[in-house]
This record gives structure tokens, sequence and C-alpha cells, in this order.
């Protein structure tokens, strides 16, 4: 599995933002620059809730906050906890279950490439 695709966020890259006007204030960007974002979606699965295998002609972030389940990435599984973030390129077969008693809680962005 491409490792790149998958991360925890105490893992990015993190570089000061606006020191201009700011401090200790980092960020890490996730969505590549230039891309066209379609959509940012805060997303809760229920217990037990999935969204089953497929592919999409967009490319995904997800952002797991909170919660466990599995995903799915091509033929690969990973386990999902919260501080995960799974990039899934356009075209690539991805999907994911709670498998856990409480609300599962992502940020989903989909974007066009650059």
């Amino acid at each position: 599995m491409d490792h790149d695709l998958i991360q925890d966020w105490a893992e990015l890259p993190w570089e000061s933002i606006r020191p201009d006007v700011t401090a200790g204030v980092l960020g890490s960007r996730i969505v590549p620059k230039g891309a066209d974002v379609h959509s940012v979606t805060f997303t809760r699965v229920e217990p037990k809730g999935e969204f089953s295998i497929h592919a999409d002609d967009f490319n995904h972030i997800f952002l797991f906050l909170k919660g466990k389940g599995e995903g799915w990435l091509g033929a690969e599984s990973y386990e999902i906890k919260p501080g995960l973030i799974v990039r899934v390129p356009a075209g690539q077969s991805h999907g994911y279950r709670n498998t856990n008693d409480l609300d599962l809680i992502l940020l989903t962005i989909n974007y066009s490439d650059i």
C-alpha cells in the first residue's frame, strides 16, 4: 500500500502559517495547492454504518476525528482511528465501516486534480 495515502496527522510536515500575524500557529496542507475543491463535508456514520466499496472520478481526503472502524483502499484494509488521514486518488476503489457502538466522525474533502 502507498503509505503516503494513509498517515497519522502527527506525522504531517508542519510549518508556520502567516508568521507576520501569528505566533505558534502551524499548518500542514492536505489538499494539493491549486486543486479544485468540490466539497468539504462533516460526516457522521452511525454504529455499524458503512460506505460500501466504490470508486469515484474525483479525489477524496478523509480526516477521521472520532470513533473506530475499518477502511478499504484498493485491495488493502486499514484500521480507522482518530487522527488518521486517508487520501483516495480518483478511480481508486475505497470504502469504510463503523465497527464501534458510537458514531464515527470524519471530515470528507472532495477535489479534482490540479
